[in-house]
């Protein structure tokens, strides 16, 4: 489906068909801005960002990329996991067991241990990618750097009135992303 990227509050504001389907859809939902292109391996290579944040809503995501291999081919898929940055406290007082689990790579490791292990299984080779900041942004940049022609993301579907007030960061990705976004819910 066609997106024109305007962001995830411009698009309930002035309502965005593509906001309302990714909601109301049972199957995935791809999502494509006009200046993305098709992969260039379309059913015989493909790299794709798998974004994992340890919910149910990842790990479904994961199993559907995996099980998309008759069609997109041979998969490489680059993982990605982001870290909340520290706050200015936790970065000046002294260090407790929680802030250095969440800066370790400990948290990440934890947090994208079933989705390694269900995409091994499955003869998925993949790349773990730990990195820190706003989600939105840092999977977007990420799957740009490494070369993705495919982004896949679980989304919770908590409604698009929730989405515009808080915010969906597979819906801010999708906005924001060079290549396609495929939203499993």
């Amino acid at each position: 489906m066609g997106t024109r990227g305007h962001g995830v509050l411009g698009g309930f504001a002035i309502g965005s068909v593509a906001l309302r389907v990714v909601h109301a859809s049972r199957i995935p939902v791809c999502l494509v801005r006009g200046e993305s292109k098709l992969p260039s391996k379309l059913g015989s290579a493909m790299r794709a960002m798998l974004a994992v944040d340890g919910s149910e809503a990842a790990l479904r995501a994961a199993g559907a990329l995996a099980s998309w291999r008759s069609w997109l081919g041979e998969l490489d898929a680059q993982i990605v996991y982001v870290q909340q940055p520290l706050t200015y406290l936790e970065t000046v007082l002294p260090p407790h067991d929680d802030v250095i689990q969440q800066w370790s790579t400990r948290s990440g490791e934890d947090a994208t241990r079933a989705v390694r292990e269900l995409l091994a299984k499955e003869g998925v080779r993949s790349h773990l990618n730990l990195t820190i900041g706003d989600p939105a942004r840092e999977i977007a940049h990420l799957a740009e750097d490494t070369g993705c022609e495919l982004l896949v993301m679980g989304t919770r579907g908590m409604g698009a009135a929730h989405h515009a007030l808080v915010g969906s960061v597979a819906l801010k990705v999708a906005a924001h992303a060079a290549m396609p976004v495929v939203l499993v819910k």
